[in-house]
């Protein structure tokens, strides 16, 4: 069984969000499909499916919620239809948080890229200053496209 839901990169980019059209239960899913979506604003990003397998569980208490803690609760159970083989697509322990922080570099990069002033990314980003939630409210309007494709995508 695997548990699918919105990590914290996703919060810190896209700040508090609500949860839509999640794949219905046992819904037959390949890997790179949609799994959820979820909208802030006026705007709506696709959240993929990492693995293929069959929809065992959706957290219906999420779906058209604003969730503003990514650890408190998970969006959808797959049940793993080959998880073995593809075992290594998947990151654990110190790999996990190395590539964590990895994809937080890139999001600050990609913030500076994609800002109309470079005062809206914040001067000292770069120096160890933080990133605060609901960035891509802020950034150019393709942005969110680009953001599906850089960080969403398989």
């Amino acid at each position: 069984m695997v548990d699918v839901g919105i990590d914290e990169l996703g919060m810190m980019a896209l700040g508090s969000l609500s949860i839509l059209n999640c794949a219905v239960l046992g819904k037959e899913l390949k890997r790179g499909e949609v799994l959820f979506e979820g909208a802030y604003g006026n705007k709506t990003v696709k959240f993929l499916s990492p693995i293929n397998g069959i929809v065992n569980s959706v957290n219906t208490n999420i779906v058209g919620k604003k969730i503003s803690n990514p650890y408190e609760n998970w969006g959808i159970q797959l049940l793993a239809k080959d998880f073995p083989e593809n075992q290594e697509l998947f990151l654990s322990g110190k790999e996990a948080t190395k590539w964590m922080e990895r994809e937080f570099i890139k999001l600050k990069k990609f913030i500076d890229s994609h800002s109309p002033k470079i005062e809206l990314a914040g001067i000292t980003m770069f120096d160890g200053g933080s990133l605060s939630n609901d960035m891509l409210s802020s950034l150019i309007e393709q942005s969110v496209n680009d953001f599906e494709k850089e960080f969403l995508s398989l």
